[in-house]
């Protein structure tokens, strides 16, 4: 559904689609992107599996103040444009897409259809590569670029993290000044100093437990995150060595076969030359035997005239 700032600040859903002339106005004047003011479900700000829900509680009212802020000003700041249209004080605002309204309408590009591309009759099959080149030149670059906004992303989330966590520090830090404080006034009164100071003392170790166990956890974060790694590596070495195991196999397998009928060819061609030379044998010991049949027939002969 199509709207404006104020249809997306009354919106909880992420139903509504930024597409009001004068509010992607207002957001680009003051250099806001729109996706920043739809809303987000609270599972997209857990970074990993086994997060303290308390730390992604914050990050997900942190993102939920500033955005309701951001669209309270921008509303204000669209009322006072159209006022201004209205006087004629300004121009009428040129009609603008936001690129990222195709995740709210589920589609997959612009909303302003552009001209359908396609082999035209008459076109030449060279034209028509070009135009496919450079569509894969451009859906390349649109890639690339949805890369970069995703690592920048993470970057953010991440020094949104760091900045929480420092101020969790300060506010340890604040707190631990405080008792500090108060320790001393209650040192101060002698009437009551002894149990103040226990109850101080009790305090202040409770206080050191909580940040020693703040501190356990966010560097067994850091060895978690870092053991993940190294299984991922790992697996991934061990899938490219089994791959690697397969090929060879596969190979020595061709191999194999092909040894296996160069033998088969060969012992075929071996039975045949045997084959011919009993053949040749036979037809000399024919010929010598009619050769001695001759002579002896001729010596017969001579005797016989004799």
């Amino acid at each position: 559904m199509h709207g404006n700032l104020e249809d997306l600040l009354a919106d909880a859903a992420g139903a509504v689609a930024l597409q009001s002339p004068r509010s992607l106005e207002v957001c680009r004047r003051h250099g806001i992107i729109p996706e920043e003011l739809y809303p987000r479900s609270f599972n997209s700000f857990i970074e990993y599996r086994g997060e303290m829900q308390e730390m992604v509680q914050r990050r997900y009212e942190h993102f939920n103040k500033r955005r309701l802020e951001k669209l309270h000003f921008l509303v204000g700041e669209r009322r006072a444009l159209i006022e201004r249209q209205a006087a004629g004080m300004e121009q009428h605002t040129p009609v603008y897409a936001d690129p990222h309204a195709s995740r709210i309408s589920g589609s997959s590009g612009p909303l302003t259809s552009p001209r359908a591309g396609g082999i035209l009759y008459g076109d030449s099959y060279d034209q028509e590569q070009e135009k496919i080149a450079a569509r894969m030149e451009r859906e390349a670059l649109r890639a690339q670029k949805a890369e970069a906004l995703r690592e920048q992303r993470e970057q953010m989330q991440r020094q949104k993290e760091m900045k929480l966590a420092w101020e969790d520090q300060r506010h340890l830090e604040a707190l631990r000044e405080q008792e500090q404080a108060r320790l001393q006034g209650i040192m101060q009164n002698s009437g009551r100093k002894t149990a103040r100071i226990e109850h101080a003392k009790e305090q202040q170790q409770v206080l050191a437990e909580l940040t020693e166990h703040k501190k356990l956890l966010i560097a067994g974060k850091h060895v978690q995150r870092e053991q993940e790694l190294e299984d991922r590596k790992r697996q991934n070495y061990q899938e490219r060595e089994r791959k690697r195991e397969e090929k060879a196999l596969r190979a020595a397998q061709v191999k194999q076969r092909k040894e296996e009928m160069e033998r088969a060819r060969v012992t075929h061609l071996e039975g045949r030359l045997i084959e011919k030379s009993d053949k040749a044998v036979d037809f000399e010991r024919e010929k010598l035997s009619q050769q001695v049949r001759r002579q002896q027939l001729a010596e017969v002969c001579k005797l016989w005239k004799e």
